[in-house]
């Protein structure tokens, strides 16, 4: 982990290790709408439709944001 270059005194986690738990993230997600009217299924839907293909477009947009991505 490393200093938050916009305050100097965070550490960013998410950036770095953070993208493994996507895959809880959207579970939890699923759960939810499953249980509970949300606000967003147009994301639900597209994580229903193909998890895996959902998955690995985050997996991308992360790596495009991070420089030092898989470090």
């Amino acid at each position: 982990m490393e200093p938050d270059p916009a305050t100097g005194r965070q550490l960013i986690f998410f950036r770095y290790k953070g993208i493994d738990l996507a895959p809880v993230l959207t579970e939890i997600v699923l759960w939810a709408a499953a249980h509970e009217d949300t606000g967003n299924q147009a994301l639900v839907r597209l994580m229903r439709a193909d998890k895996v293909k959902f998955m690995a477009e985050v997996r991308d947009r992360w790596a495009e944001q991070t420089p030092s991505a898989g470090k």
